[in-house]
């Protein structure tokens, strides 16, 4: 905010202010209101007229000769402003009177002046109770002092700034669109300044401030009691548990023959809990469950390589892109090679998954949509990219496809549309590898640039405007996001070879991940989103434990992978 705008809001709330002083201002003191005892219906009053020593408040030891119980005391008011009493009654005694009943036992009679009342042989006296005149006490009820007028705002309970800021707002319209995160996050910290309670949302109050609970514990009774009777207690959001950043992996694998390649993806784990990963010629899988290590397959030339691996479904099958422009499709649990794809004319250097479908890129640019249940597996192609395409993503309701490439380039894709881009994004002055969609917000898309451009920025897939952007000081090669704890870590190459865990949409640091000597080319996350595994150009493979496990995720996975097994058992 600018100097010219405050001095405009504050103008604006002055002038609202000294209208609603005007406006509740009152010309004389309200009557107080009379007492619940004093309203004695006119049957019951006695026919002469009050004393002024009777109606005065001052005269408290005057008895009221009305047909109710004896004045006792008359307790003074707890504050200044109110002329309200609080009466204290005297519990009026009972009066026994004899009474002559045939056929019952003697009883204690008493003896009334002007009565003979005598003890009668097989004659008893039953005793009763004469009927009190008046409205009977309810016990436990004392007098209640009213807090203020309904019709009367309350300014101690009233946000005039905040009333202030709706008014003004409610009518504004932006270019920005209403689900921006930036957006967002600054309508919170606005109204969290100007609010002076998370509940407020009227222009005006009539209630009173509930007591704080700050202090004692007997305020802290008072407010939640006082919660219960006006109104129901809303459940506060749970602070998400803290979690610990390692200072150094977890573990440590030998990885020779990795190859120190930007525009690669040769790592990838799996929902089996096995990390597959290609070195050199050979694709290996290590199993987390147990540590152990399983050689899948080999190329049959020393010269061709493993450019890209990429699990599907529930990890049953794996999909492995060659040097050689052949997508091999294997079956893990059979350890055996189900088919073999055509139809590139260079490497395939990036493979995703949408269902039973497989989408590769490749490095002339051109990006391929294979539907592995038909024998002619390539059902479109796409060619907007001019240059080698090394990041492909698709969002996590299948509506949309990202695609970065060494064109400095990212497109937005529509499922229904594969031929044409739905956007272009031009942000970045580096190839984009690093894409990776926001897995709580479907139309949100975070994306990576290379050594030139070191940024990390966000997108709106829907309407193609950038969100954010971040520098990192470093080259982005692979980023991934934590719903539980609404982070994302990113990989990062020359000059700093490190990870960066940061806290979404605020893109505050919240720890970093030193120890690789070269720099981090992949980075997979484990199915459970606890673990990160990370591959680096020193030839080794580091895991990191940096999330607790999501129970949510846990639930849904057994329903996840019952619907994607059914449809890779039709795989031809």
């Amino acid at each position: 905010l600018n100097s010219s705008a405050v001095s405009t809001f504050l103008l604006e709330f002055l002038t609202m202010d000294a209208q609603l002083n005007e406006l509740i201002r009152l010309k004389q003191p309200l009557p107080a209101p009379v007492e619940r005892w004093q309203m004695v219906p006119s049957r019951q009053r006695p026919p002469r007229s009050l004393t002024s020593q009777e109606v005065l408040p001052a005269c408290a030891n005057s008895p009221l000769r009305v047909r109710t119980p004896s004045v006792a005391n008359i307790v003074a008011p707890r504050t200044p402003e109110s002329t309200k009493y609080v009466v204290k009654y005297k519990k009026t005694p009972k009066i026994r009177t004899p009474t002559k009943t045939p056929g019952q036992t003697a009883g204690k009679a008493t003896k009334t002046p002007g009565t003979n009342c005598s003890k009668t042989p097989h004659a008893h006296s039953k005793k009763r109770t004469p009927p009190r005149s008046g409205k009977k006490k309810t016990p436990g009820k004392t007098g209640h002092t009213p807090s203020g007028c309904r019709f009367i705002p309350n300014r101690s309970t009233t946000g005039l700034e905040y009333s202030s800021y709706l008014m003004q707002n409610s009518k504004e319209t932006s270019d920005e669109p209403e689900d921006s995160p930036s957006r967002e996050e600054y309508r919170q910290a606005l109204m969290k300044v100007l609010s002076k309670s998370k509940n407020q949302s009227r222009v005006l109050s009539f209630t009173s401030a509930t007591p704080s609970m700050e202090g004692s514990l007997l305020n802290y009774t008072a407010d939640l009691s006082s919660s219960h009777n006006g109104s129901s207690l809303r459940s506060s959001q749970k602070k998400r548990a803290q979690h610990r950043i390692p200072t150094s992996a977890d573990r440590i694998l030998d990885a020779p023959g990795l190859l120190d390649d930007y525009y690669l993806n040769t790592l990838d784990w799996g929902k089996n809990r096995q990390l597959a990963i290609g070195l050199g010629n050979t694709v290996f899988l290590w199993n987390a469950s147990d540590g152990s290590v399983q050689q899948l397959m080999e190329l049959g030339s020393e010269a061709d390589y493993v450019s890209s691996v990429s699990w599907a479904g529930n990890g049953k099958y794996l999909a492995v892109g060659c040097s050689d422009a052949a997508i091999q499709l294997w079956d893990v649990v059979k350890e055996k090679r189900v088919r073999v794809m055509q139809g590139h004319t260079d490497r395939v250097g990036v493979l995703t998954w949408n269902s039973h479908n497989l989408t590769s890129g490749c490095r002339d640019g051109s990006i391929h949509y294979h539907d592995v249940r038909k024998s002619e597996h390539c059902v479109n192609q796409s060619h907007c990219h001019q240059l080698e395409v090394c990041g492909l993503r698709w969002s996590s309701d299948g509506r949309y496809l990202a695609s970065g490439a060494n064109d400095n380039l990212c497109c937005i894709w529509n499922a229904s549309n594969p031929q044409e881009p739905l956007h272009i994004l031009r942000g970045h002055v580096a190839a984009v590898k690093a894409v990776s969609w926001c897995p709580w917000q479907h139309h949100v898309v975070a994306t990576g640039g290379g050594t030139s451009d070191r940024c990390i920025k966000f997108w709106n897939a829907a309407s193609g405007q950038c969100l954010d952007s971040v520098d990192t000081k470093s080259q982005v090669s692979a980023i991934s996001w934590n719903r539980e704890h609404r982070e994302l870590i990113s990989a990062h190459g020359n000059p700093r070879h490190q990870m960066v865990v940061w806290k979404y949409p605020s893109m505050a640091r919240v720890g970093e991940l030193v120890g690789h000597q070269g720099r981090v080319l992949h980075m997979s996350l484990s199915p459970r989103r606890t673990t990160v595994a990370s591959a680096g150009a020193d030839e080794t493979l580091r895991m990191w434990k940096c999330f607790e496990p999501c129970k949510s995720l846990d639930q849904s996975r057994s329903h996840t992978e019952d619907s994607i097994t059914a449809l890779l058992h039709s795989v031809r």
